[in-house]
């Protein structure tokens, strides 16, 4: 409190939850639509989305200003983040429901928390047969008061955990996460040393890989978007485990939040020359 730093540069890139999910899921090689809204300054947002492949027939504009996130980075890559969320909160069960209908059965919802509604977007989701992809974060007060029963997977990370089980350890926080929501698989990321996914009486483990951080922000969106990739296209749960941390670990080693996250061929290129 207090005190003033000086920084050693500014930079102002394309990110937010949503958009980087996305991003990452086309990037990952899979069809996306992107669905919400975007502010009067937003139209960086919605280039950014066109130009990795995103569909954005669904993005609806508002006389409002844009959601800003303002994400401090210190010398070791890690990241403090403060957001305004504007028009991400301003959603209305219509536009939800208009979303939804561009999509069919067994299609995925990918979620995360920085937009109202979002129980009401699982409920609708769930009762058309579309699966639902929710990373809460970040966590609110009423999250053990979600759907998350009806959610097929949960993307959480240490801090994510612990707020919504009460437990810190990663096997107790998997073991909670097993008893209450047995039909949900999760996915427990914990930075740089790994990620756990626990499902369906299987539990597994990828190390993370040894890179040099210069910005965490994204790495979290980027594992769920090449995870999802991996699975959705008939990986085993293992191969897509440890693709989706070789997927954070590039990441990390770039500066910025879309920017950072890479393509399916630099993942496999990352794989095929690596060991671990």
């Amino acid at each position: 409190p207090g005190e003033t730093l000086r920084v050693n540069s500014r930079d102002i890139v394309c990110g937010g939850k949503g958009l980087n999910q996305a991003v990452a899921l086309a990037k990952a090689g899979l069809d996306v639509i992107a669905a919400g809204y975007t502010g009067a300054d937003g139209a960086i947002l919605s280039q950014a989305l066109a130009n990795a492949g995103v569909n954005t027939d669904a993005l609806k504009t508002l006389d409002q200003p844009n959601g800003h996130t303002v994400i401090q980075v210190d010398a070791t890559g890690n990241n403090n983040i403060l957001y305004y969320p504007s028009t991400n909160e301003m959603f209305i069960r219509e536009d939800i429901d208009r979303w939804l209908a561009l999509l069919q059965k067994d299609d995925v919802l990918v979620l995360q928390n920085e937009t109202n509604l979002v129980p009401y977007m699982i409920e609708s989701a769930y009762a058309r047969g579309i699966r639902v992809s929710f990373n809460p974060s970040p966590v609110s007060g009423d999250i053990n008061d979600y759907p998350l029963a009806e959610c097929r997977w949960i993307m959480i990370n240490e801090t994510e955990g612990e707020r919504i089980s009460g437990f810190r350890d990663p096997q107790d926080i998997l073991d909670f996460f097993a008893l209450r929501y047995p039909k949900t698989d999760v996915l427990l990321t914990l930075g740089e040393t790994g990620a756990w996914f626990s499902g369906h009486h299987e539990r597994l483990f990828q190390k993370a890989f040894s890179v040099i951080a210069v910005d965490t922000t994204a790495a979290g969106d980027t594992f769920t978007g090449c995870f999802l990739q991996a699975v959705l296209t008939g990986a085993s749960t293992e191969n897509a485990l440890r693709k989706a941390c070789a997927a954070a670990a590039l990441a990390v080693t770039r500066p910025g939040a879309a920017p950072s996250i890479p393509f399916a061929r630099e993942v496999n290129d990352f794989l095929h020359g690596t060991s671990l």
